[in-house]
């Protein structure tokens, strides 16, 4: 297997209702570090690591997504 230079990991988490969400998440990790927009919030779990709640506006959540940030795309073939 390559191993790969992973510069960050964003792990994406689809939630019916960001509200009810974040007060579960507040009493685990506190306040987020960002909320970019309205619907999402991030924490950062370590350096470069970051858990993304993201408001999907559906009761039902079918898929989660990870971002994994990398210097150059070519080098991974």
């Amino acid at each position: 297997m390559k191993l790969i230079d992973v510069k960050t990991i964003v792990s994406v988490f689809q939630v019916s209702d960001i509200e009810k969400s974040l007060s579960w998440y507040k009493k685990w990790l506190g306040e987020p570090d960002v909320v970019p927009m309205e619907g999402v919030a991030e924490y950062e779990l370590n350096k470069d690591v970051w858990l993304q709640l993201s408001y999907e506006g559906t009761e039902k959540i079918e898929k989660s997504s990870i971002i994994i940030g990398i210097e150059d795309i070519k080098s991974c073939k």
